[in-house]
């Protein structure tokens, strides 16, 4: 479907999904088969609260920026959660007091599905996943060069200069893993064919927002979405200074008129 390819290592994608999914607290489900030798068995199986599965499978998916761009994520979210509500659940008892009263009789009843299962759906669903995020790369590419054009009708090409990335705020541990995942995104761009026929402005206007992300926070957050949360800054960017230039252009056509 795409003809993208990176010299670079992919970024991650949905299988950080999978990681975050599998970080859950876990229920062990256990059943007490025999053999046909009679022995017996003492099995178990991992399985997570599908309802916290869905709440963090939603925000993972789906993006608020890009509406009006496009609905793909939001096709693959309905996708994604029509898979999941047709996989076998258990329901589970749970005392939300036993901690406190041991004497408890309050249950609340709660669904648990197999992680094995939530697994083997992001896997089964990952190529998808992929096509819509080059699709969506290559439409914001576009989207990027089509503003460059209109904002060379107004206003001339400025000229950046070189930028500097500063360091990352925030806490320790989370610059270390901010830095490395900064550090994989650069290298990503440097060799993207998406930016392959880029005007040295708009590099330059790259180089400037991912400069500007300069809490380690935004970096660890947005690590499954990358592309496009760079992509969309650049072109808000560029927004900014199309909407200067056509106010400058309003100001001398009104001053025009008025003599």
């Amino acid at each position: 479907m795409s003809d993208l390819h990176h010299p670079n290592p992919a970024l991650p994608g949905i299988e950080l999904l999978e990681q975050k999914i599998s970080r859950l607290p876990i229920k062990k489900f256990k059943w007490d088969p025999t053999n046909s030798l009679g022995s017996y068995l003492e099995m178990s199986v991992d399985m997570v609260n599908i309802e916290e599965v869905i709440k963090l499978s939603k925000a993972f998916i789906l993006d608020k920026n890009l509406a009006g761009i496009t609905v793909l994520f939001k096709q693959f979210w309905q996708r994604f959660e029509q898979e999941v509500n047709q996989l076998h659940t258990k329901n589970f008892k749970i005392d939300p007091f036993h901690g406190f009263n041991q004497s408890a009789t309050l249950f609340v009843q709660e669904v648990y599905v197999e992680l094995k299962d939530i697994q083997t759906t992001i896997r089964k669903l990952e190529p998808v996943w992929t096509e819509i995020e080059q699709t969506n790369a290559v439409l914001l590419s576009e989207v990027i060069r089509v503003k460059e054009r209109q904002l060379l009708e107004v206003v001339e090409s400025p000229v950046q200069e070189p930028v500097t990335l500063p360091p990352l705020m925030g806490k320790k541990d989370e610059i270390k893993r901010g830095k490395a995942i900064r550090n994989q995104a650069i290298s990503y761009f440097q060799g993207s064919e998406l930016c392959k026929d880029w005007s040295p402005f708009l590099r330059s206007r790259l180089d400037v927002v991912i400069a500007e992300m300069d809490t380690a926070s935004w970096w660890i957050e947005n690590e499954h979405r990358l592309v496009r949360g760079i992509l969309l800054k650049v072109s808000q960017s560029l927004d900014e200074l199309l909407f200067e230039g056509l106010q400058q252009l309003a100001g001398v056509a009104t001053g025009e008129e008025s003599r």
